[in-house]
C-alpha cells in the first residue's frame, strides 16, 4: 500500500430489537455523529505497522510466530485479534502493513457505541478493496463472528457501514428512514464498561422474550409508540438477563419517584448506555440524579454518515 488513508467510520446506537435480529427479528439503529479516524502513513523503514492511540503504541510485524511471543498491551489486544484475522485472509499483507497508523476516537469507550464494530469496519476497509457496501458488510459480519466466537448479527457495522438511520434485518439491505429524537429522550452514559461478548455468555435466551421484543419492534416500525417500546424491551431484556442490577435499581428507583415514564439498556452489552424517557416536570429532578450518580448525557446528533475513505499520494 503505497497510499496515505484515513478512514473515519461512526459511533452507533441501537434503540430497538437488539437480540431478537438474531433470531430473524427487526432492529432500528441509527449512526451518530462522533467518529472513530484511523491514519495510516506508509513507511518502509518500519518493519511491520506501528500502532498508536491514546497515547500507547505497539509494533505489529506481521510475522505470525513473531507476533504469537509478543507481550500485547491490554489495550491493543483486540486489535491484534482483528489483524490476525486479516492476515489469514490475505496472502500476503505484510506488502500492505508497513508503516505507521494512529487511532483516535471521538467518543469514550465505556459509552458503548461501537467502539470494536468500528475497528472492525476501519481495518477492513483499509486491507481490502470497498466496491459494495453489501459485500463488504458481510465481509466485516464475518470478522465480527470470528471475533465473538461464531456469534453476531453485523448490525452495529451495518449501522456504521450504511449511515443514517436504518431499518435492519440479518442478511437483508436494510432499509432507511428518518427519526427524529423526541424531546424527552434521553441517551444517558453510565460509565459501565460492559462488552458484547460478555453478555453473549450470560444471555439466558427464551423465545417468549425475544419474540416480544421482535413484536416490539414491530409495532413501533407501524406506530412510533416511543414509551411502549421501550417499557416492552425493558421488559423482555430484564427477562433475557442482560439488564445489570444497578440499573434495575435505577428503574424501579426512578419509576417510583415518577421521574421517568420507561427506560431501556441500549444495544448487546447491556448498561452502559440506556434510552430514557423523561417525564417533562420532572427534569430538573432526572437532571439531578444523573449528576449524583456521576453518569452523564450524549449530545451526538442522530442520522449521521456513513463510514468514508480517502486515499492520497
Amino acid at each position: 500500500m503505497s497510499s496515505k488513508v484515513t478512514i473515519q467510520v461512526p459511533a452507533k446506537l441501537i434503540l430497538f430489537g437488539e437480540w431478537a435480529v438474531l433470531n430473524g427479528g427487526k432492529a432500528i439503529g441509527t449512526a451518530l455523529d462522533t467518529q472513530l479516524r484511523i491514519d495510516f502513513s506508509p513507511d518502509k523503514k518500519i518493519d511491520g505497522l506501528k500502532i498508536e492511540s491514546e497515547g500507547q503504541n505497539f509494533l505489529w510485524t506481521c510475522d505470525a510466530q513473531k507476533d504469537a511471543n509478543a507481550k500485547i498491551p491490554d489495550f491493543f489486544s483486540f486489535v491484534v485479534s482483528l489483524l490476525r484475522l486479516i492476515q489469514r485472509q490475505n496472502k500476503n499483507p505484510s506488502e500492505k502493513l508497513c508503516g505507521s497508523l494512529k487511532i483516535h476516537r471521538t467518543w469514550r469507550l465505556e459509552e458503548g457505541l461501537g467502539s470494536s464494530s468500528a475497528l472492525v469496519v476501519a481495518f477492513n476497509a483499509l486491507f481490502s478493496e470497498v466496491k459494495d457496501k453489501q459485500t463488504f458488510w458481510l465481509s466485516c459480519r464475518t470478522l465480527i463472528r470470528d471475533l465473538q466466537k461464531g456469534q453476531g448479527s453485523g448490525l452495529d457495522a451495518a449501522i456504521q457501514i450504511f449511515g443514517d438511520t436504518i431499518e435492519f434485518s440479518d442478511g437483508v439491505l436494510p432499509k432507511f428512514f428518518k427519526l427524529k429524537q423526541p424531546d424527552d429522550l434521553y441517551l444517558v452514559h453510565t460509565g459501565q464498561k460492559i462488552s458484547t461478548l460478555e453478555s453473549l455468555q450470560k444471555i439466558q435466551k427464551n423465545e417468549s422474550s425475544l419474540t416480544s421484543i421482535k413484536n416490539s419492534t414491530e409495532l413501533f416500525l407501524q406506530n412510533g409508540d416511543w414509551i411502549g417500546a421501550i417499557r416492552t424491551h425493558y421488559k423482555a431484556l430484564l427477562q433475557l438477563g442482560v439488564v445489570p442490577q444497578l440499573i434495575q435499581e435505577c428503574h424501579d428507583a426512578w419509576t417510583r419517584k415518577e421521574i421517568i415514564q420507561g427506560l431501556k439498556t441500549t444495544g448487546a452489552g447491556g448498561g452502559d448506555a440506556l434510552l430514557v424517557w423523561v417525564n417533562k416536570e420532572k427534569k430538573a429532578d432526572f437532571l439531578q440524579e444523573i449528576k449524583e450518580r456521576s453518569w452523564w448525557l450524549s449530545t451526538y446528533k442522530w442520522g449521521a454518515q456513513a463510514f468514508t475513505i480517502e486515499r492520497s499520494k
